[in-house]
């Protein structure tokens, strides 16, 4: 009787676990989003919006990206800015001259509300999602060794 009730909560606990680490599909709000992600095993989304205030300064962190790009593209990932800006203009001459990433705007921040719950575990809002728009990792796998070497194990599988 006490063993079962041990093994029950063992059951219990692991069905916590697995939930928790079960995301939901990306819902994507606009067909370039889609026809970029398949094209990739794995794509990661950086969500950028201007409500952190110094519009240049949102995209300073680009530059690491750049330097992780090569080996993402071993690992058939994409890197994919969705951004909600309206002034597209400088934008784009930002992006000119970080250098060249796929991008598409969301003026309206409707891909942002769409995946709400995904943005809530993905606090950065970056986030990256398999071929199927099944989310697989939150947060930003290239901030610390640690990090990177999580995802590279999940991708690796």
């Amino acid at each position: 009787m006490n063993l079962s009730r041990i093994l029950l909560l063992v059951v219990f606990i692991s069905t916590l676990i697995s939930c928790k680490n079960a995301f939901d599909k990306v819902v994507f709000t606009d067909a370039n989003i889609e026809k970029y992600t398949q094209n990739n095993e794995y794509t990661v989304i950086v969500y950028v919006d201007s409500t952190g205030g110094c519009r240049p300064c949102a995209f300073q962190h680009l530059n690491l990206w750049k330097a992780y790009q090569k080996s993402l593209n071993k690992y058939n990932t994409g890197i994919l800015l969705v951004i909600n800006y309206s002034d597209e203009q400088l934008v784009i001459e930002i992006l000119k001259s970080i250098g060249v990433f796929h991008f598409v705007f969301d003026k309206t921040g409707k891909f942002k509300i769409m995946n709400y719950e995904i943005f809530q575990t993905a606090s950065d809002g970056i986030f990256v999602i398999d071929r199927n728009k099944n989310v697989i990792f939150t947060g930003s796998p290239i901030i610390n060794e640690e990090k990177w070497n999580a995802y590279r194990k999940i991708i690796e599988k």
